[in-house]
């Protein structure tokens, strides 16, 4: 007994010194070599930007003022044909023959769908013309919505600058200078003067302001209402062929006043006047045969 037990503690501190011996850290190796430093390549040269060439702003052209006065000062208005036509016949920019040739062309197409447009809204035209628009209140939503209700079928998008301009007819400058500053200059002259004849009250002033915005939006049509009519009493006699009824009483009347009558302001107030007394359906008839006459 005491044998076993002297072996088996001999046993057991050897496999302690073992033990002991298995876990103790190996020596400390050589320190590592510290890296070598390279320094970074350099950046590459920075490439010099290109010159930009900055071409001077070309100054407007001198042109044909639109603002005409007669002998008592009172400013001529443009009725022959839109202030843009007219603005576009004296734009010093337009340089070419076959440009102005385009422009004439395209005056052309459009003056047919604007024809199209006059006929479809007579009676529109009718209410501008008995001065439904002349009282608005431009502070009050709802009359101001029905004012733009009123014009809006009259407008024809885009303006002719715009669309010649989107056609390569004219240029960006040559459309800017048409309307920023030879139509401009005469629409200011016009409101001016509007304003002056309404006299010093705000209230009457601010009207004034209100129609000239909203009478660019129709007078394009107006103008193409006009011309149609002025046609219409150069054309009464092929105009009046083939007519019945009241259509031809109404016509017959119409061009015994015109015999004789050579002021344009005279004519168009009887082709008017003629109108004004037929239902809506006659006088969009009568129109179109002018159209169709040509």
């Amino acid at each position: 007994m005491r044998i076993e037990f002297v072996v088996r503690a001999g046993l057991a501190m050897g496999l302690a010194g073992v033990a002991g011996a298995q876990v103790a850290p190996p020596p400390p190796g050589p320190p590592p070599a510290t890296p070598k430093f390279e320094a970074p390549p350099p950046p590459p040269p920075v490439q010099a930007m290109p010159a930009v060439e900055v071409k001077p702003v070309e100054p407007d052209p001198a042109f044909e003022s639109l603002v005409e006065r007669e002998g008592d000062g009172r400013l001529k208005r443009i009725t022959d044909r839109t202030v843009e036509e007219a603005a576009l016949a004296r734009n010093t920019r337009i340089k070419t023959e076959e440009q102005r040739a385009q422009i004439q062309a395209y005056l052309a197409e459009r003056r047919e769908r604007l024809e199209k447009v006059v006929i479809d809204n007579l009676d529109l035209l009718a209410r501008i013309d008995g001065g439904e628009l002349d009282n608005i209140n431009f502070a009050n939503r709802d009359e101001t919505s029905l004012a733009r209700a009123l014009v809006e079928p009259l407008y024809v998008r885009p303006s002719a600058v715009l669309e010649l301009k989107s056609r390569g007819v004219i240029d960006d400058p040559t459309a800017r200078f048409n309307t920023q500053t030879i139509e401009r200059e005469y629409r200011a002259a016009v409101l001016e003067d509007e304003k002056k004849q309404a006299g010093p009250d705000s209230g009457e002033q601010s009207k004034v302001m209100f129609r000239a915005l909203m009478r660019q939006g129709y007078d394009e049509a107006m103008v193409t209402r006009r011309r149609l009519l002025l046609e219409a009493a150069d054309r009464i006699d092929k105009v009046s062929q083939g007519l019945s009824g009241e259509l031809a009483t109404a016509v017959a009347a119409a061009r015994g006043k015109l015999n004789g009558l050579s002021d344009r302001e005279a004519q168009f107030g009887v082709i008017l006047e003629m109108l004004r007394a037929l239902p809506l359906e006659q006088q969009k008839q009568l129109l179109q045969r002018v159209v169709e006459s040509r």
